[in-house]
């Protein structure tokens, strides 16, 4: 398919119901699904499709495979000073916290990335470049803003709108880190303080759109790095102009759990 600003993708989880199929047939780019209740067919069309319903599938896609084909591609847009953004959206249950943050032994989309971004960073040979890396880590929850690297200090931010760079969160923590180390410590302190509860698809799913029409909170969990160009100012106005025209001081992660 051709290049565009946004890529949608789906990803077929195994099925827990054995009793019924919903998914009839998949290759790389549609799904054919099947109406459980009239039995008709509709064929849907992604830009990629990863089926992972079956691990002894000659198709099956695993975690490393779904980043080679979605993860570079952030990672080329980031470092040529774009904003990259990976929205995980499904109900409860669906699998988006095991694509993104993966399990025990096999990794998820985050930790992957966070690999690649110091991988790139280190093999930098440019002369003269450096970067920096930040990251913060916050969930929207019962529509407040809870601050995850510090949940006892922040306890309801606010969302503000700049000018310039558009909505953040107002006093949301931000540290720098030097490693994949680092960042997965971040990561693994702010998972501990999600606001987790039992539902009846996933007793370990963070609370989600599916959880509201029950009574509980909804919950989306935000990650967010920035890459920063650490490199000294250009010596002559014509290279600061050039600097500033490609907007390279400030490149941005986001990255969405619903």
């Amino acid at each position: 398919m051709a290049a565009a600003n946004v890529s949608v993708a789906v990803r077929i989880r195994p099925v827990k119901n054995k009793t019924g199929k919903a998914v009839l047939h998949s290759d790389h780019h549609s799904v054919v699904v099947r109406n459980s209740k009239d039995g008709k067919t509709q064929e849907f069309c992604y830009d990629h499709v990863f089926n992972s319903a079956d691990r002894s599938s000659p198709s099956y896609v695993s975690q490393e495979s779904l980043f080679d084909t979605i993860g570079n591609k952030v990672l080329d847009c980031a470092f040529a000073g774009l904003n990259s953004t990976v929205f995980a959206y499904g109900q409860s249950g669906s699998g988006k916290t095991y694509t993104m943050m993966g399990a025990d032994n096999d990794a998820g989309f985050i930790p992957r990335l966070c690999d690649a971004i110091f991988a790139r960073v280190c093999s930098c040979t440019e002369p003269n470049k450096a970067y920096r890396v930040e990251a913060s880590f916050c969930e929207l929850y019962n529509e407040r803003v809870l601050d995850l690297l510090r949940p006892g200090k922040y306890k309801n931010l606010r969302i503000r709108e700049h000018k310039k760079i558009g909505p953040y969160v107002e006093g949301l923590t931000t540290l720098a880190v030097d490693d994949v180390e680092a960042a997965q410590t971040l990561i693994a302190e702010g998972i501990k303080v999600r606001a987790v509860a039992a539902t009846k698809l996933n007793e370990r799913s963070s609370r989600s759109h599916a959880g509201k029409s029950r009574g509980q909170g909804a919950s989306q969990t935000l990650w967010h790095l920035v890459l920063r160009d650490k490199s000294p100012a250009p010596s002559t106005t014509t290279a600061i102009k050039a600097v500033s025209t490609q907007a390279c001081h400030l490149r941005c992660f986001f990255f969405f759990f619903f």
